[in-house]
């Protein structure tokens, strides 16, 4: 899946000049998920979304993360785990336990 996703970011890197991304970062991936069956790691989530949130920071493009799928309770940490693992990567700004509103685009939330 590294590969594919990194792939698929490329080829959309080159062929749109997205001015926002809806990033659908999905759990149903997870191995041992009753639905999606794909056998993904933890890390294999977390490194997803750093290569996702790694485009959008580099282009300077807004990141709108909706999450969905996962029907595990394990999904929920997993998502915790990876957020936490951007902020430390510099690829969000937490500000605060709230999010922050941008004052240049007035979009709530958190940052990239």
């Amino acid at each position: 899946m590294e590969t594919f996703a990194f792939q698929t970011i490329q080829v959309a890197g080159h062929m749109f000049d997205p001015e926002l991304v809806v990033y659908n970062a999905g759990t149903d991936v997870l191995d041992g998920d009753p639905l999606g069956r794909l056998k993904i790691s933890p890390e294999g989530v977390t490194s997803r979304d750093e290569k996702v949130f790694g485009f959008a920071r580099e282009r300077n493009i807004p990141l709108v993360m909706l999450t969905s799928g996962g029907y595990m309770k394990s999904s929920a940490r997993v998502i915790a785990d990876s957020i936490v693992n951007l902020s430390k990567k510099c690829l969000i700004d937490m500000g605060g336990s709230s999010g922050h509103v941008d004052r240049e685009t007035g979009v709530h939330g958190f940052g990239i």
